[in-house]
């Protein structure tokens, strides 16, 4: 007799792989809880030197501060609220700068708490503030933050947030 494996109906080997692909990504999300990355408490996104930026000013560093100590990738469970500071460092011309974030990450529920701040001795402050909406796709995302002079409206740098989306004791894998 020829034996290859698959025994059982399409059904039945279906229903035996559910619960082994539902063990694997809880198994991953616990994982990324439980094994933070290590980095310094802030991370940095130097503007480019070569990058072509308007004449009187430009971005020279971005920093986000993680809620946790060490985490390079901020880790956002649906359904929660917290806030993400952030600070840039200006050189130039600049007495005020705006924040920007693409239509898909406003989607989310991803915002600031103030969309312009002004620039005191080179830096300016803000927050990002987050409050991820149930449904949202779970994984691995880079809000990417795009920096205008407030002036003349005029790119001046960018920076990024990486973060991770985790389900909320609401949602379910099955």
């Amino acid at each position: 007799m020829f034996f290859d494996g698959n025994t059982g109906s399409a059904a039945q080997r279906k229903t035996r792989a559910t619960p082994l692909l539902m063990s694997t990504l809880t198994l991953a999300a616990v994982l990324v809880m439980v094994f933070p990355e290590t980095c310094l408490s802030i991370n940095t996104a130097p503007a480019s030197a070569n990058e072509s930026l308007p004449a009187g000013g430009k971005v020279v560093a971005f920093r986000w501060f993680p809620t946790v100590s060490g985490w390079k990738t901020q880790r956002v469970v649906a359904g929660t609220e917290f806030d993400v500071p952030i600070e840039v460092e200006v050189q130039g011309d600049v007495s005020e700068i705006s924040f920007a974030i693409s239509a898909k990450f406003r989607d989310f529920g991803i915002g600031f708490e103030k969309e312009t701040s002004e620039v005191l001795k080179g830096k300016a402050h803000s927050r990002v503030v987050f409050r991820i909406v149930e449904g949202m796709p779970l994984g691995r995302h880079d809000l990417g933050i795009r920096i205008f002079e407030r002036r003349t409206g005029r790119e001046i740098g960018s920076g990024s947030i990486p973060f991770i989306i985790l389900p909320s004791d609401l949602e379910c894998l099955c």
